[in-house]
């Protein structure tokens, strides 16, 4: 009896010993995250689709049936009114009697928060299809929308500021430049991100910082300034591919971009569709090491494509 009482005991143990560990690396799983910032993340940004039974999935020829689109705000920056655009392709749209040229939202598409878990909707009517031409048996379609929309990627990282000078004088150590600053929660929702800041000396009163950018989403990016339908014409689609508008906050960053050095400037992103960036800061001598919040901002025009099929039968009397 003795030693059945023994052997529950010892089981006991052991499964709180168990527990404990498990407890104890659950933590250190948690902090080794670093989730942490004022975002909620993400590589989301305007979703496109067509809208149930607009067109249906099936449709005689002599029917005429509407095409409509929805987009919705699934990443953490607001769209304006009149900023999201809507363009049919994939066919050849005047056989459909449909526009083949783009339509404004109607009003603010509002992205999600900390407030807000859905980001906003719209839906825009494309007009009505009915195919013109000849149809034997069956024919098989696939329609396809373009969404463009210009978006911005916020994010608030926390960098360690030092220099060979306070490290080596001995100073009082805050924190490590050592390791990615990027961490879960740095970065805002959206198809661009900031993927990586690290950061290592540069002579004996300077820090040098490494930032990565990445298109994560699945659309393409291009310059701010061009229009949607600038990007429609092939030599401005080309020449307005993969640039970024970046500003680096606090403003005594000196970075190196396409167009100079400054806080604020140009990246393009590369076939890879990521580019690193680099940005300087003179550090004044102190007593110590200190944290210190560093703003990466970037700004885009992003377009992301939808498609839908369906199948139109011939009339026969």
């Amino acid at each position: 009896m003795k030693r059945r009482l023994d052997k529950k005991m010892n089981k006991f143990y052991f499964l709180v010993i168990i527990s404990i560990g498990l407890l104890f690396i659950s933590a250190c799983d948690n902090s080794s995250t670093g989730i942490s910032g004022p975002f909620k993340g993400g590589t989301d940004g305007l979703e496109i689709s067509f809208v149930d039974s607009a067109p249906p999935s099936s449709f005689n020829q002599d029917e005429s049936v509407p095409v409509r689109i929805k987009i919705k705000n699934n990443g953490e920056n607001n769209i304006a009114a009149g900023e999201a655009k809507v363009k049919l392709f994939g066919v050849y749209l005047p056989s459909f009697t449909l526009d083949s040229n783009y339509l404004p939202s109607e009003g603010a598409i509002p992205g999600i928060s900390e407030f807000i878990d859905d980001g906003g909707e719209q839906e825009i009517d494309m007009g009505e299809l009915k195919y013109t031409r000849d149809i034997f048996n069956s024919n098989e379609f696939t329609l396809k929308a373009k969404a463009c929309y210009p978006y911005m990627t916020k994010s608030q990282i926390e960098t360690c500021v030092s220099s060979v000078s306070i490290e080596e004088s001995g100073g009082d150590k805050v924190c490590s430049i050592s390791g990615n600053k990027v961490t879960g929660g740095s970065v805002s929702s959206a198809p661009v991100q900031v993927t990586s800041l690290t950061e290592e000396f540069r002579g004996a009163n300077q820090i040098l910082f490494k930032v990565k950018v990445e298109n994560k989403g699945d659309g393409e990016a291009y310059d701010l300034s061009k229009s949607c339908e600038d990007l429609e014409n092939d030599v401005t689609r080309g020449s307005s591919k993969g640039i970024i508008n970046v500003e680096v906050l606090p403003a005594d960053f000196v970075c190196s971009f396409l167009d100079g050095e400054s806080n604020t400037g140009t990246i393009r992103l590369g076939t890879d569709q990521g580019k690193e960036f680099t940005c300087r800061m003179n550090v004044e001598d102190a007593d110590a090491n200190y944290f210190q919040g560093v703003n990466v901002n970037l700004r885009y025009k992003y377009t992301t494509i939808g498609d839908t099929s369906f199948t139109i039968y011939e009339v026969i009397s």
